[in-house]
């Protein structure tokens, strides 16, 4: 498949050891926390944020694109936004096309038990109903009928005989019909048969193959879209949000963010291409008083050909060495690619007031002019837009704030793949 525009690289970049890492780990995991409270999910924040393309077009092939890798980019488990090893749109696809699968997804005692049901309701390989079966099916066709007729007639319409009536057929299909004898036997067999058939294996190739969409250099990836979508989100409700400074640097909330880590050294500034004059300005957490506002919107990843149901089923599997993608915990996750992005986080109208103003206001003018990036901590102060047009976008730097009007994405949230590859060695396997 094509991989996007998106630079991930500058999301990732790596940062000299730091003495105060400590609290610009800390910073990160409070701001996750704060992004928690509005949403739902685990939150990854990015560092920096990404600029949206403000004539972002929905409709033009090319633009859908530019973001299509990064919302199926696969994660590992981290407050700040890690990319993992796989894309989620291959990976799915790959383990549709290419996983050995199991010729009868079910453990012995479930073939037995099979065989059992289907007996007790089938006399033989045409599925004729056997003797009883066919009397049950009779009096369960007229208990439904009868059940119909008092349904659809008004309760001040429902005679006494006619709940007469349907207390008989009830009592019929019980008794003569052998309800509790049969109707668990169905329930079996249909769930039983569902999960031998791997029905659902071939209606997820359908929708693959429906969502799969060509691009211009002849590659194809799968569609992968925002509800709403990026060029409508102006019109939705947003969340107004702010924090400060003392809330960043507590690192007793920071601890309770659950499951989550971040690197040992993080930086909390950005600079791509250029260095500040001011040392305060170039990694650390600024000190003195910092304020941040916001809006904030949490906006759902749609992918019409994604079934959570093939990373839970353990009827395939992979060559020993390709090793796990999840092992399904919580914490700790040792897989490849524990994690896919659910939503995106995104801000706009970003306010930063404080002594930072002051004290970094001519670095980051300094690099608009050039136009160069800059990121604060989860948040993209000047930069490139992600898109097909990709316009540079700047924060306006006054004497007492820095503001940044532009919608930009500052987070995703995710969700743990259970243990995957996961299949069960009970199955009836292909014979090599």
């Amino acid at each position: 498949m094509a991989k996007s525009a998106i630079t991930i690289a500058a999301i990732i970049i790596v940062f000299p050891i730091l003495l105060d890492a400590q609290v610009e780990s800390a910073a990160f995991k409070n701001v996750a926390n704060i992004l928690t409270q509005n949403t739902t999910g685990r939150v990854a924040v990015l560092h920096p944020g990404m600029f949206i393309d403000p004539i972002y077009d929905s409709s033009n092939r090319e633009d859908q694109l530019s973001y299509v890798t990064f919302y199926n980019q696969m994660l590992k488990l981290s407050v700040i936004y890690t990319p993992a090893q796989h894309d989620l749109a291959e990976l799915f696809s790959f383990v549709l096309s290419n996983a050995e699968w199991a010729t009868v997804p079910l453990v012995p005692a479930q073939v037995q038990e099979l065989a059992q049901v289907t007996h007790l309701l089938y006399g033989d390989s045409n599925r004729t109903p056997t003797k009883g079966y066919a009397i049950y099916l009779q009096k369960k066709a007229a208990y439904k009928e009868i059940r119909s007729k008092y349904e659809n007639t008004p309760e001040a319409q429902r005679t006494s005989e006619l709940e007469n009536q349907l207390q008989s057929a009830s009592d019929d299909l019980d008794l003569a019909g052998h309800r509790a004898v049969y109707e668990p036997a169905e329930t079996r067999l249909k769930l039983l048969s569902d999960s031998k058939s791997l029905q659902w294996r071939t209606d997820d190739t359908a929708k693959v193959s429906e969502a799969t969409v060509p691009s211009s250099d002849g590659n194809h990836w799968l569609l992968t879209e925002t509800k709403p979508l990026l060029d409508g989100i102006d019109q939705t409700n947003w969340t107004k949000v702010s924090f400060t400074k003392t809330q960043l640097s507590n690192t007793d909330s920071a601890s309770s963010v659950s499951g989550t880590s971040a690197p040992a050294n993080p930086a909390w500034w950005y600079w791509a291409g250029t260095t500040p004059s001011n040392s305060s300005c170039a990694g650390h957490l600024p000190a003195g008083a910092l304020s941040i506002q916001f809006d904030l919107l949490t906006i759902p990843i749609v992918r019409p050909w994604f079934d959570q149901q093939l990373f839970e089923s353990q009827a395939w599997r992979l060559p020993p060495d390709a090793g796990l993608f999840s092992d399904g915990n919580e914490t700790g996750n040792m897989g490849s690619s524990p994690m896919f992005a659910t939503a995106i986080i995104v801000v706009r109208n970003l306010a930063i007031s404080g002594d930072v103003v002051a004290s970094c206001r001519s670095d980051i003018r300094r690099a608009v002019r050039n136009q160069k990036g800059v990121g604060f901590g989860p948040f993209k102060l000047a930069g490139v837009a992600v898109g097909t047009d990709s316009p540079y976008l700047a924060a306006s730097v006054t004497s007492s704030r820095i503001w940044v009007p532009q919608i930009q994405i500052i987070a995703v949230t995710s969700e743990i793949l259970p243990k995957s590859p996961n299949a069960n060695p009970n199955f009836q396997w292909p014979i090599h």
